[in-house]
């Protein structure tokens, strides 16, 4: 029972260092590429997304 609890804080403690390490990220990439603001769809079909998403396992570069 012990090992257990071991594991789910170690994999507790990874994902949370993960989600702040991600958010770090995210605030350094916000500062450096700063978005406009005056943005507006080009058609119905297109919008302009600020952080546009990704498919499972791709990196973000």
């Amino acid at each position: 029972m012990g090992i257990a609890v071991l594991i789910v804080g170690y994999v507790g403690t990874l994902v949370g260092y993960e989600s702040y390490e991600q958010h770090k990220l995210l605030s350094a990439w916000d500062t450096s590429h700063p978005a406009v603001n005056d943005a507006r769809p080009v058609s119905s079909d297109v919008f302009v997304t600020k952080h546009p998403h990704l498919p499972d396992g791709e990196p973000r570069w």
